[in-house]
């Protein structure tokens, strides 16, 4: 058996002459078009034609809510909505986000599937918006979906430390109220079912941020500076054309895990992952925290939030390395930590032999 692949010229013409002599399947994939699969192709065949069916569309255009003037330069995407959920529920499609740029406004997108949609446009100095929801049926094009562009509302504050001076240069990150900053959320990535616009700012040099054009929803921010504890400020809800006051957000030093990792030969060990995870939280945020060891076997964990944790570390993934060593080595050094604010705590870890506090 052999594989190959080629693409179309101008007239839709191809040639694949690399095969050997035999039946092969055929797949032709192409940008607005379903997929199509041809099982039995003998080697040989010549002036095959094979007809393409278009893909559905949703095609409209995008304007301004206030003036219906047309935007010029702006993106869209499509997201899948899920049937009879309440509070109504849409997931992105990542692949079908396309930028355009017209003085009409005009779009049009492809649709992979079938279904229930909305078109979600985002330009500059506008907050996400949507359109109504769309029945999209195969072999059937959708026109006039028109989505009208609001200015969003804003969220406003000031980010200081613990003696209530300006804390500049911090990051202020928007996420829904219901992100957690866990492996589930970052797999879903672009994915998240949310309507809530993601937007980082830095704070001015007096601490403060203003965080404009945010589709209205509920929000939390997730604010972060080198030099100081993770914090995240939940409860905020932005509505159309109005300012949410955040009030003066307080960050901490936080505390310190230091210590080494050694091996089953006691030697110290390069390259161990130390995880550290909440076991409660009170803003309900899970707090993770990631660190490898140096080459001298030793990790620092810097502005850890006080609270409750429980710590372990496990070997790098060594080729050689037993596939259920990570399972071990987690549960062989697993630990309990109860870290408060400018704390330093050492813990060292010995592979193969149960941490026990050492």
């Amino acid at each position: 058996q052999s594989r190959s692949q080629t693409r179309t010229n101008k007239k839709g013409e191809f040639l694949i002459d690399d095969v050997v002599q035999g039946a092969y399947s055929l797949q032709i994939i192409a940008t607005g078009f379903e997929t199509r699969r041809e099982p039995r192709i003998e080697s040989g065949t010549m002036d095959l034609v094979l007809e393409l069916l278009a893909l559905p569309t949703i095609a409209g255009r995008v304007l301004d809510a206030s003036t219906s003037a047309p935007l010029t330069r702006f993106t869209v995407l499509l997201r899948q909505v899920v049937p009879n959920s309440l509070p109504p529920i849409s997931i992105p499609d990542p692949e079908t986000k396309k930028e355009f740029k017209n003085a009409n406004g005009e779009y049009k997108i492809a649709c992979i599937r079938p279904g229930p949609y909305e078109v979600q446009a985002t330009a500059e100095g506008y907050s996400g918006s949507f359109s109504q929801p769309i029945s999209v049926a195969k072999g059937t094009n959708t026109v006039d979906i028109n989505i009208f562009m609001k200015q969003g509302g804003s969220i406003r504050g000031r980010v200081i430390d613990g003696q209530g001076q300006p804390v500049a240069k911090a990051s202020v990150t928007t996420q829904d109220f219901e992100w957690t900053d866990d492996l589930f959320t970052q797999a879903l990535g672009d994915q998240m079912p949310t309507i809530a616009s993601v937007r980082t700012v830095v704070t001015k040099q007096d601490g403060t941020f203003v965080l404009p054009n945010l589709t209205p929803a509920q929000y939390l921010l997730d604010i972060q500076h080198p030099a100081y504890s993770r914090v995240f400020h939940t409860n905020l809800h932005v509505i159309e054309a109005q300012e949410t006051q955040a009030g003066d957000i307080q960050l901490i030093s936080g505390g310190s895990v230091q210590g080494t990792v050694y091996g089953p030969e006691g030697t110290p060990l390069a390259g161990a992952m130390i995880e550290m995870v909440a076991q409660a939280d009170p803003m309900g945020t899970p707090r993770n925290y990631q660190v490898k060891t140096d080459s001298g076997g030793k990790y620092v964990i810097q502005g850890v939030h006080p609270g409750a944790y429980q710590i372990w570390a496990v070997r790098s993934a060594d080729p050689g390395l037993d596939p259920f060593s990570h399972g071990t080595d987690s549960k062989e050094t697993r630990d309990k930590l109860n870290i408060t604010n400018g704390e330093s705590i050492t813990r060292d870890f010995h592979m193969g032999v149960s941490s026990g506090g050492k």
